[in-house]
């Protein structure tokens, strides 16, 4: 339960701290270790911004979770997004691959969720437009927390790749549901992300940097 909620809160040191004690703990089975280790990757990754770090996480996470597609499928979905600082944009869409078979050999709605909201944001953040297509096909209704979570993720994303692209009123269109979507499924970084945009946006349609400078996505 601690680490289900700590990647979706704010980063925090101790809690980094607890959760590297738990996967160090020798008695606890793989499938189980590999669930933390998800978590701790996704925390350190995102709220601790330490990439590299989080990255060599997910990659142990994938291989300790070869029994339970559905984790491994988030882990590698993580792997697949293009700013980890590191690999040729072959190897994101390749862990992509993997990540979209591995999802649909688990059968779970919100795992082929989170695989969906990365989908978005690879292509995004590469400039591909059909990602823009896969935004619409995120779901926003329901009240599966965890599904809705995926979603809020992915639309934050594509509001931040769309500044980063130059794309102002897209940007705009996109940030609107944002705040709404965040706040129903909880995402509390999801949040903090959406205001950051917003400030990043509100500098007067000015460019905001060059390519390999993307902002702080939510990889989850």
């Amino acid at each position: 339960m601690l680490a289900r909620s700590a990647y979706s809160g704010l980063g925090s040191d101790q809690t980094v701290e607890v959760l590297r004690r738990l996967v160090d703990d020798p008695e606890l089975p793989a499938a189980v270790r590999g669930e933390i280790r998800l978590d701790l990757g996704l925390l350190i990754g995102n709220q601790v911004g330490r990439p590299m770090e989080g990255r060599v996480e997910l990659i142990r996470a994938v291989e300790e979770l070869s029994a339970r597609p559905a984790l491994a499928a988030r882990a590698m979905a993580a792997l697949a997004l293009p700013y980890w600082p590191c690999g040729p944009l072959a190897d994101n869409v390749a862990w992509l691959a993997r990540a979209e078979a591995a999802a649909a050999e688990s059968g779970d709605a919100a795992v082929q969720a989170a695989v969906a909201a990365n989908r978005v944001t690879v292509l995004l953040s590469v400039g591909d437009a059909e990602g823009w297509q896969h935004l619409d096909q995120l779901p926003r209704k329901g009240d599966d927390l965890r599904i809705l979570h995926h979603s809020a993720r992915g639309v934050a994303n594509a509001a931040d790749s769309a500044v980063w692209l130059g794309e102002y009123a897209r940007a705009r269109e996109v940030l609107a549901e944002s705040p709404e979507l965040a706040a129903r499924s909880g995402n509390l970084y999801g949040e903090q992300l959406i205001r950051g945009t917003a400030n990043a946006l509100g500098h007067g349609d000015r460019p905001l940097g060059g390519p390999g400078h993307p902002g702080p996505r939510v990889r989850g």
